[in-house]
């Protein structure tokens, strides 16, 4: 008989159940193998817009993530351009690595990430169905499911206003300047507020109003133009940490170091721009007239070449303060949209051109030269037609100048073309036929002046020349006297008998000892090739063992530097310095990350290129780009790395790793195109 009640037989009976679970976990977790398995995601493709619902103007992002596949080439978005003004961005690459069990063996899965956004901004409220772009891998079409998109009506307010204007409004020609100003029209508060600065005082209480002008980051408008401030700095110089307004949702960088400016990334801290502002006076649709305070943003520019450029509508979010009862000042939501710009910038007129058209336009001066006044007959000096100034001088012609000379006074040969700093020389090589006074005429030339547009003749002055008489011999002094030549031709064929003999002798002799020497250059070429074989193998040799030092205590930092970031980043630093340690005089522990940024800023300077310790070749080479960017992120991997040594901060990075890896493989790969040998100065400390 048992007197154990239900309740506790049933809890006994659950105890063990749990028991046996617990021993059979216990046993597939000790049975299981440490062996990794390594795995790439399965390739994907997929899109997907934020935000999904938007007003009328606003932009929103459309992103395309490619898995571990490679398309061959970027997405094609013409689909979206009826309904939308489409701006492609820079596209982003990242690697992830994700370690799980799949039954009884841990596995590790690797992916790599491509995604390529583009801004969006719709043409009018509605739903859409956003289509995914077109896109192809191996020539087949990718399919992937399409997102939809909300766009509501904007505000209808003069409480605030915004306009896009483009100065000047007419057709303009190519390297005139023009702008583009987006204005906030903010409406001024009655005067028993004006003591506060009102958008001080918005951005303390509701938040900064946030602007949107889509085409700052446009591809196709920056390749297209001139810029007369790098969109970068002009950042830079409206910046306003107290208040202002944000702008296309730039984000400062992280970096202390990095006071550069990110695109919707949210993990960073927003920044406000305030531009100058002005009161100005407007008149509303029932002919009151307001006053407004005008913040303006803008962008002076010059196109380089014709085209149409259309700047679109630009947008205005937040809340502001509405001051129609001053006993009760309220706050209100305000979204609104401008209306888009257009400027066009024509081509230089055909029809018009003149015989004398250099190919040149914008603002230029013509100047000519002679290399010397010093000339006799038949010597050559050189004629230099030089056009400078402000312009384009990518389709410079040469002038023709055979009409302008008279054969009978100059031959003219073809011109060269050089480059000048500010224009372009066509240098023209000249021989006078006879002595005496010759007039070199004046040089008529034309280019398309932009700034008047119309074609204007430059001409210089008449130059005369006196030439002298040309001091060589004639013709007939160079002839021979048949007698004479007859004479010596007979006491040659007399000693040609005695000659031929001794020549003989000559010849073997001659014939031995070019082989003799050839012999031993042979001889001492395979044995200075051995010695630089067996060189080259002991350095070799030797630099892989550096490399294996630096890179196990780059795996044992990496290990290290999530528990103890201050142990870890030391470890790294050896790692990188060590390969070039015979460059610094004290021993790495001694050195401070400000030398060694100091250095790096060294090889980076323009200035000092004399006193490299890199040469980084020619500024168009891509290997130049490939070097200057990895001394950039060796220079940004340290002054990280004080940041962590003083600070004692964690890693914050997800991917701190792999791109630490990736960078040490760079490092290492441009070292070895630059040095023969790498440094064995400094190892590992004990």
């Amino acid at each position: 008989m048992s007197y154990l009640s239900p309740q506790i037989g049933a809890h006994s009976s659950r105890c063990r159940c749990f028991v046996i679970s617990l021993v059979s976990l216990v046993v597939v977790f000790t049975s299981s193998p440490t062996s990794i398995h390594a795995d790439d995601a399965s390739p994907d493709v997929q899109i997907r817009i934020e935000p999904s619902e938007i007003f009328e103007g606003e932009s929103t992002l459309l992103t395309t993530s490619v898995v571990n596949t490679t398309l061959d080439k970027e997405p094609d978005v013409s689909s979206l351009q009826s309904d939308f003004d489409v701006v492609a961005l820079e596209p982003t690459t990242r690697s992830s690595i994700r370690t799980f069990y799949n039954g009884s063996e841990e596995r590790r899965e690797e992916k790599r990430i491509t995604e390529y956004r583009f801004q969006l901004t719709p043409r009018k409220a509605g739903d859409y169905v956003v289509k995914a772009p077109e896109m192809y891998v191996d020539g087949k079409s990718i399919e992937t499911k399409s997102v939809t998109l909300k766009v509501r009506e904007s505000s209808h307010t003069d409480l605030v206003l915004l306009e896009t204007t483009v100065s000047p409004e007419g057709p303009i020609y190519p390297l005139v300047p023009f702008e583009v100003s987006v204005n906030v029209f903010v409406k001024e508060a009655p005067e028993k507020y004006q003591s506060a600065n009102l958008l001080e005082l918005i951005v303390s209480q509701l938040g900064a109003p946030n602007l949107t002008i889509p085409w700052l980051q446009s591809r196709n408008i920056s390749s297209s133009v001139i810029e007369d401030v790098e969109l970068e700095e002009w950042l830079s110089q409206i910046g306003n940490r107290r208040y202002g307004f944000t702008l296309n949702n730039y984000q400062f960088s992280r970096d202390i170091f990095d006071f550069s400016f990110s695109f919707f990334d949210d993990r960073r801290q927003s920044a406000m721009f305030l531009p100058q502002v002005e009161s100005v006076e407007r008149v509303n649709d029932s002919g009151e007239k307001i006053k407004y305070q005008k913040y303006s943003f803008i962008r002076k520019m010059r196109a380089v070449k014709p085209q149409t450029f259309t700047f679109s509508s630009s947008t205005l979010k937040g809340y502001f303060i509405d001051f129609s009862d001053p006993s009760k000042p309220k706050q209100q939501p305000i979204f609104i949209t401008s209306k888009p710009a257009a400027i066009t910038v024509n081509a230089i007129p055909e029809e018009e051109v003149p015989e004398d058209y250099t190919g040149v336009y914008g603002d230029i001066k013509q100047s000519v030269e002679i290399s010397s006044n010093d000339v006799a007959v038949g010597d050559a000096f050189t004629l230099t037609i030089s056009l400078k100034g402000y312009g384009s001088f990518e389709g410079a012609k040469a002038p023709e100048l055979k009409n302008e000379f008279s054969p009978d006074d100059f031959r003219i040969y073809q011109a060269t073309e050089r480059s000048l700093d500010n224009g372009v020389a066509f240098d023209y090589k000249i021989r006078p036929m006879k002595s005496g006074k010759l007039t070199i005429p004046g040089i008529k030339t034309s280019y398309f002046n932009v700034e008047q547009g119309k074609f204007v003749q430059e001409e210089s002055q008449p130059v005369t020349m006196t030439i002298r008489e040309s001091l060589l011999p004639t013709d007939q002094s160079s002839s021979n006297d048949d007698t004479k030549e007859s004479s010596t031709h007979s006491n040659a064929v007399k000693g040609t008998t005695e000659l031929k003999h001794a020549t003989l002798s000559k010849r073997v002799f001659l014939a031995i000892g070019i082989v003799a020497s050839a012999l031993v250059v042979f001889f001492i070429g395979v044995l200075l090739r051995k010695m630089a074989t067996y060189y080259n193998l002991r350095i070799e040799a030797s630099n892989k063992r550096i490399r294996e030092v630096a890179q196990q205590t780059l795996n044992e930092g990496l290990n290290k530097i999530h528990e103890s970031p201050t142990a870890g980043i030391q470890l790294l630093r050896i790692a990188f310095v060590q390969l070039i340690g015979k460059r610094f005089t004290q021993s790495i522990e001694a050195l401070t990350d400000a030398e060694i940024i100091s250095f790096f800023d060294s090889e980076l300077s323009e200035e000092e290129q004399s006193t490299h310790m890199f040469k980084l070749g020619k500024n168009d080479d891509v290997s130049y780009k490939e070097s200057i960017e990895t001394l950039k992120q060796m220079r940004l991997f340290f002054q990280n790395a004080e940041q962590i040594r003083f600070g004692g901060d964690a890693i914050n990075d997800d991917n701190f790793t792999a791109n630490t890896q990736k960078l040490f493989l760079n490092w290492v790969h441009f070292l070895s195109s630059q040095t023969k040998k790498l440094s064995n100065w400094a190892l590992v400390p004990k």
